[in-house]
């Protein structure tokens, strides 16, 4: 593992590991709506959520959707953003929806698609506000901000470590010097 992937992996790996197993609370049978499945942290999220047990489905370009399956295989429903819009399609009773994209009325289009006590976590929409509790009966519903958890990092380390946790991409990387800011 090379020092740029394990630096990516402990930050989305820890964002993921936070917002599906700790927010969305993600176990066994949960039915989960991950969007950005081909995301740093929605691939992540896929995995655990796989790994927990849960129903997964994510929305994913077609380009991605052989990279995303490869996620979690047969286990993974994959909705294609480009060509349908996951709130009108026929998806009901999800337990948690997890938004990693900061996707355009995720929070009130999760509406039509979580449980009535079910979750919604995002890292990037402001939309839902950051009191998890401030929307009953939903679980948890808020924006979700990264913080240290060392068992977390562990978690994330002890998969990459088995090989039970694919690695985000790393792209291009760059000296730390004023070189390699241009």
């Amino acid at each position: 593992l090379s020092h740029e992937a394990a630096a990516a992996s402990s930050l989305v790996g820890t964002t993921a590991h936070q917002i599906t197993l700790d927010c969305a609370n993600v176990k066994k049978g949960d039915k989960v709506l991950i969007l950005g499945g081909p995301t740093s942290v929605g691939m992540i999220a896929v995995q655990l959520a796989v790994q927990a047990g849960a129903i997964v489905y994510t929305t994913s370009s077609p380009r991605n959707t052989e990279f995303v399956q490869s996620l979690g295989g047969k286990d993974i429903t994959i909705i294609n953003y480009r060509a349908d819009k996951w709130w009108e399609m026929d998806l009901k009773d999800f337990d948690a929806v997890i938004d990693t994209t900061g996707e355009e009325k995720a929070w009130e289009r999760s509406s039509n698609v979580l449980k009535p006590d079910g979750s919604f976590v995002t890292i990037n929409s402001f939309d839902v506000g950051f009191d998890p509790n401030g929307h009953p009966p939903r679980k948890y519903a808020a924006f979700y901000c990264l913080c240290n958890k060392p068992s977390a990092q562990d978690a994330i380390a002890k998969g990459l470590e088995e090989g039970i946790l694919k690695i985000p991409l790393v792209e291009p990387t760059y000296p730390f010097t004023e070189q390699g800011a241009k």
